[in-house]
């Protein structure tokens, strides 16, 4: 039986967290519609960084995969 690679686990996790995080940010985003005006616009700025935070999360796990397919 193959060992996962350190690498290759911690991209799995980072993929978890990242779904969990999307997950939260589209919740989020249905509700803002309970918003308006001023709170409106800062509650999609909230929901704009969680989308960006889980572009990084995906990015770094993609770079991860990319460091066990070189060893």
């Amino acid at each position: 039986m193959r060992r996962i690679q350190p690498n290759q686990e911690l991209s799995r996790k980072l993929e978890i967290i990242g779904s969990k995080l999307e997950l939260a940010a589209n919740d989020a985003l249905g509700q803002a519609k309970e918003y308006q005006g001023a709170e409106l616009i800062e509650v999609l700025k909230l929901i704009t960084k969680l989308y960006e935070d889980v572009a990084r999360l995906k990015v770094i796990s993609e770079e991860l995969k990319q460091r066990d397919c070189e060893d």
